[in-house]
């Protein structure tokens, strides 16, 4: 079995390297898009990300942010979900975060979402923590059309308001893979 393989490092670990094996590989950032192709099921990259969709308005193929979360769940080791933001912020215990108020329980391998920005609790982006600092976390997150998929800062002063969800049940509980490629 591979090192960190359906455990909470080997999801960080996955979210890490897509972010900057992907530039490595090809010289590009790993584009951002909600459809169609914004959820990718399989193991590593997908040949078809950073190539033109076709539609009048010039889109590349790659991930959205809950595509991203996912791919890098189940590229750690885990059964292929797909879930969207609101499904990720419900699969861990969330916890509510404002200006100023920090939870040192917050790990890699835990998620930060925008609070609810409509009456039917829907939210409109989620980011992985892959470190804790001084200064407060660091996200690897499929951003914007603009940014793509990169690494990014949250200071624990940052205005939200955000959630944080501890994934700690649900790695502990949930599908892990047994048929990875080696």
């Amino acid at each position: 079995i591979k090192s960190g393989l359906s455990t909470r490092e080997g999801v960080v670990a996955a979210a890490t390297t897509l972010v900057s094996e992907f530039y490595n590989q090809t010289g590009y950032k790993l584009p951002y898009e909600l459809l169609p192709s914004g959820k990718y099921s399989g193991y590593g990259m997908d040949p078809s990300w950073g190539t033109n969709t076709g539609n009048t308005t010039y889109r590349l193929y790659g991930l959205d942010c809950s595509g991203f979360v996912s791919w890098a769940i189940h590229n750690g080791g885990f059964a292929y979900e797909v879930k969207s933001a609101r499904g990720w912020g419900n699969a861990g215990i969330k916890r509510s975060w404002s200006k100023g108020v920090t939870d040192s329980s917050a790990r890699p391998g835990d998620l930060i979402f925008n609070a609810p920005a409509s009456s039917n609790g829907t939210t409109g982006h989620i980011r992985m923590i892959i470190a804790v600092n001084n200064d407060g976390y660091v996200v690897a997150e499929a951003s914007s059309r603009k940014n793509g998929v990169r690494i990014n800062n949250i200071s624990f002063t940052s205005t939200g308001p955000y959630y944080l969800v501890d994934m700690s049940n649900y790695y502990a509980t949930a599908t892990k893979v047994t048929d990875y490629p080696m």
